[in-house]
């Protein structure tokens, strides 16, 4: 049997086996009985995925969290690939790393290699003169940079402290579900500047509302809206980012025949997808 592709390159005439890190899992009651639906992942994405038939035979077998072997077909479900499951199980490391299991390919991650982005932002950073910036950046990153730069690389920060990481799934920390990664960016940029001599209290404000405005607007969650001509910079290149990454994964994602993607929800168009 075939080796099912990374599941950014899944068609519907994909087939075979592959290694998968599973995210959640479900069982849902149809007219017919119950199916279980799971949403696998690699490092590459996410897919839905269904056991249609005696879904019993899998309780017991693993938990969302569980690095899985499974074996099955890709389909079309109402536009939407899907993976259909003939069999599965739950990982045994030592047997499996034979045929090429690593963790590490089951776990989402970006798109180009983190060295490598590290390298071109301190390319960015490293233009910056004013030397409070740079002490700040040093303790924060080691690293430097102006007050916009500054902006784009703190203002998601307190999401480190948000979002906590267990076996590729991401959750909530119970400080990120009761303060919310603005509230802590904030937290973290003020103890850091506090914690260097000299910080002038008008440029440590200057950072913190790059923080607490880069959504936009308070209907977008801001505490406050954007005041300086470097906050509006920053919370529109933030939301421009934000879109364009929905639309390069739309495009990369769809799998019809045509020139255009199907409707996107999110986007209120369809994308047109080029040659």
């Amino acid at each position: 049997m075939n080796r099912l592709p990374r599941l950014a390159h899944l068609t519907p005439e994909s087939s075979g086996w592959g290694f998968f890190l599973c995210t959640s899992r479900e069982t849902r009651a149809t007219r017919t009985g119950e199916i279980v639906i799971l949403t696998l992942q690699d490092a590459s994405g996410q897919v839905t995925a269904k056991i249609l038939e005696d879904p019993e035979r899998t309780k017991g077998e693993f938990d969302a969290g569980e690095f899985i072997r499974v074996d099955g077909h890709a389909s079309l479900y109402n536009g939407q690939l899907q993976l259909v499951i003939h069999n599965l199980r739950r990982v045994n490391p030592d047997q499996d790393r034979q045929q090429g299991f690593r963790e590490d390919d089951c776990v989402l991650s970006a798109p180009r290699p983190i060295d490598e982005m590290w390298a071109e932002l301190t390319r960015h950073l490293d233009d910056v003169r004013d030397p409070f910036l740079r002490v700040l950046f040093a303790r924060a990153y080691d690293a430097r940079e102006e007050l916009v730069i500054t902006g784009a690389v703190l203002h998601d920060i307190g999401k480190l402290q948000e979002l906590s990481y267990d076996a590729g799934i991401t959750s909530y920390s119970r400080d990120g579900n009761l303060l919310g990664h603005i509230a802590m960016g904030v937290m973290l940029v003020r103890d850091t500047a506090n914690g260097i001599s000299g910080f002038p209290d008008d440029l440590r404000t200057h950072v913190e509302h790059l923080v607490l405005s880069h959504h936009g607007s308070k209907e977008h969650g801001s505490p406050v809206e954007p005041k300086t001509i470097e906050a509006f910079i920053l919370a529109a290149a933030d939301e421009l980012d934000a879109t364009i990454n929905q639309v390069q994964r739309a495009v990369r994602e769809d799998v019809g025949a045509g020139d255009f993607t199907a409707y996107h929800r999110r986007l209120g168009r369809v994308l047109y997808k080029g040659e």
